[in-house]
């Protein structure tokens, strides 16, 4: 092409873009979605999370395998061993990582089927929960444990993984070596220097330098089993309060079976010891109020007094408590705040988790129930191999629920909202987007906002757009105003074998005007010109399966 012909293109283009710009401005204006999918085959929301590194790239280890694995004990079946750093800007894999350690050459170490994993900008070390397998007396014996690497930006501004991958066995119950049904959640406190985490008896401190730190016993080791474990452990960043709850299955004089929960709260200290702040015992809260397993806990500090921390949660009769971490005594005063009848428990086998989000300086709540359960079938009756289906389970109809506080605790607005979110298969949890919005994402991929101010009486649920179906964890990335969303696999019934791929979806908002701007662009240069940059072809999956 002549530079004349380019000099013509470019001001027919000036001219096309003035009318767009008029008309645009003078129109209704509305966003679209724009969407990136980069596929991660194992991706699995119940058990996998993203988390954000150098304000632009994300991280995942997939949890499945690609194929489908027997049960012979034949490892090289699995290829659910890699951590994945995911480029938020232009979407795509820019780093994998093998989480195997070579310790010993003889004996290397992998860590298969990675579930949660956190990241800390400060020591800028990865640490991500697995398992490994090890054959003992002809049988393969699952271990769980924990891998970290070392991420950090190299001199040309590229993330660089070290090549040293690290891992460590999580103590057995009562002493044990290793542990072989370990949960699987695990936090950081104390700027990234200590790694909390639990064999379902017991919670620990760790620390990289010196290994494990201190060990706090929750559930007596002869109680120990199933019907009686701990159930959720987290540190919150801001306080480094340590939250640990433990379910126990009872069953009362009428032959009814219900849980229990005993929550207790801790301060880490920099040593990696823990004091005790408050205890919550069962009977604390009425008999059919209990942290279903999956529910998380709020902490919080009182906006008008820095120093004075509370802790938030939801229980399966449809209770939100509140309990003051600052009060006198070891015995935690439990306060009832709201009620919505719509989260309570509808049946034994309703157990999906409560998820609790509060903004302290608008005194708002949100409670998702997230409508279903994920989980993964152990090996039973002694038999050991390495496959490790996944199972979701349908429980009923998701909720969110909404409140906001007066100064004194008094509820001054609240709704409940089901209809927008019927027939959609479940809900993910809240979280904060931009002007005092928060977002939430269903099962189904229908992606909604509604706003944290204002009257919830008059509020609904706004849809934001779709992105596509199997969405069980959303994510907002301020810096690049980016959403980044896990879209889980799809298995077979047996649950395992992959029948669709997961992926990371990275989505972004872009106004109606811009989407002018472009198409004029895309018409008026040339398709070669370097003032063109083609997105990311949009992959829609169907078919849901649930």
């Amino acid at each position: 092409m002549t530079g004349n012909h380019l000099i013509i293109r470019l001001a027919v283009a000036v001219t096309v873009l003035a009318v767009l710009f008029s008309f645009a401005s003078s129109s209704p204006q509305a966003d679209a979605f724009k969407m990136s999918f980069v596929e991660m085959a194992g991706a699995n929301g119940g058990k996998n999370n993203v988390v954000f590194a150098f304000d632009r790239y994300v991280l995942i280890a997939p949890y499945a395998p690609t194929g489908l694995v027997e049960e012979n004990g034949d490892l090289s079946q699995l290829d659910n061993h890699y951590l994945y750093v995911v480029d938020t800007k232009k979407p795509g894999v820019v780093l994998k990582k093998d989480l195997t350690a070579f310790e010993n050459s003889d004996h290397p170490r992998t860590t298969y089927y990675p579930t949660k994993l956190v990241f800390d900008p400060e020591t800028q070390n990865v640490f991500v929960r697995g398992t490994r397998f090890e054959q003992k007396d002809e049988e393969i014996q699952e271990i769980e444990v924990v891998a970290h690497v070392h991420l950090n930006l190299a001199d040309n501004g590229k993330p660089a993984i070290d090549q040293t991958v690290v891992s460590f066995d999580i103590k057995g119950v009562g002493g044990g070596e290793s542990s072989a049904d370990a949960p699987i959640d695990i936090a950081l406190g104390r700027q990234g220097s200590l790694l909390t985490f639990n064999n379902g008896a017991s919670i620990f401190t760790y620390n990289v330098d010196h290994g494990y730190l201190y060990q706090v016993d929750i559930v007596n080791p002869s109680e120990y089993g199933p019907d009686n474990s701990i159930s959720y452990l987290n540190v919150d960043a801001d306080t480094n309060v340590l939250s640990v709850c433990a379910n126990r299955k009872v069953t009362d004089g009428d032959g009814v079976a219900h849980y229990e929960s005993g929550i207790a709260f801790y301060r880490l200290i920099d040593d990696g010891t823990v004091t005790l702040l408050k205890q919550v015992n069962s009977g604390d809260l009425p008999k059919d109020a209990a942290l279903t397993p999956g529910s998380n806990i709020a902490i919080y500090s009182d906006p008008d007094k820095s120093d004075t921390e509370y802790a938030l949660f939801a229980t399966s009769d449809g209770s939100v408590w509140q309990v003051d971490l600052g009060a006198e005594g070891l015995s935690a005063t439990v306060k009832q705040l709201a009620f919505f009848a719509e989260l309570a428990q509808q049946g034994p086998e309703d157990t999906s988790p409560r998820l609790v989000k509060y903004d302290p300086s608008k005194r708002v709540i949100g409670v998702v129930k997230q409508g279903y359960v994920a989980l993964i079938a152990r090996p039973i009756n002694g038999r050991r191999g390495i496959a490790r289906p996944i199972n979701a389970q349908v429980l009923g109809q998701p909720v969110l629920a909404m409140a906001k506080f007066g100064k004194k605790g008094k509820v001054g607005s609240e709704n409940v909202f089901l209809d927008a979110f019927r027939d959609q298969g479940g809900l993910s949890e809240l979280i904060s987007w931009q002007d005092d919005q928060w977002l939430l994402a269903t099962y189904s991929g229908k992606l909604f906002s509604i706003s944290a101010t204002g009257s919830f009486e008059d509020a609904t649920p706004n849809l934001v757009g779709e992105i596509g179906p199997r969405i069980d964890r959303v994510s907002y990335l301020p810096n690049r105003d980016s959403l980044v969303a896990i879209q889980s696999c799809a298995t077979d019934d047996d649950g395992l074998q992959i029948t669709q791929p997961g992926s990371v979806v990275v989505g972004k908002l872009v106004s109606q005007s811009e989407s002018f701007f472009t198409a004029a662009a895309q018409m008026m240069v040339p398709a070669g010109s370097p003032l063109i940059r083609h997105a990311p072809a949009i992959r829609r999956p169907c078919n849901i399966k649930r």
